[in-house]
């Protein structure tokens, strides 16, 4: 019986730890490709983003009309309103800012690009664990929204 305890305490504290791990550890799919494309969506239901396909992860990207630096200068204010956010990455047109749940901790990644071309801001969020996140990472895009319109 004391043996089963220790193995049970072992997997859970190896477990643990793992997911620790992986939540404070930054994913390698961060950043745009060549063609200024956000990474594919997972299939798991717990990521959002305007360059994909799929109905269930899709948001719009969302249009401007003023200068990059501007829409930059609006989307970094937009950003340091919402709750529990910390940007990582500015840069002229790619921004990434980390949220962090504040029961459990749990860190989501946002990527902005802001595409000059098209005037448009493309949005991706995803969270770093597990399967679903509720739609957490929908209406903090809905809620990225609102607080956007308010800087114009």
């Amino acid at each position: 019986m004391k043996l089963t305890l220790i193995l049970l305490i072992f997997a859970v504290s190896t477990l643990s730890g793992c997911a620790y791990w992986k939540n404070q550890t930054p994913p390698k799919r961060l950043g745009l490709n060549e063609d200024n494309q956000f990474a594919p969506m997972p299939e798991s239901p717990n990521a959002v983003s305007s360059q994909t396909s799929i109905e269930s992860h899709y948001v719009a990207p969302i249009a401007f009309s003023s200068s990059a630096q501007t829409v930059q200068k609006q989307i970094v204010a937009a950003l340091r309103k919402m709750p529990n956010s910390q940007l990582v990455t500015v840069l002229p047109h790619y921004i990434h800012v980390t949220f962090t749940s504040t029961l459990w901790r749990f860190i989501d990644d946002v990527e902005i690009y802001i595409d000059t071309q098209h005037h448009l801001i493309h949005y991706r969020s995803q969270s770093r664990l597990g399967y679903s996140d509720f739609g957490v990472n929908r209406a903090r895009y809905q809620l990225f929204v609102e607080q956007l319109a308010q800087q114009q």
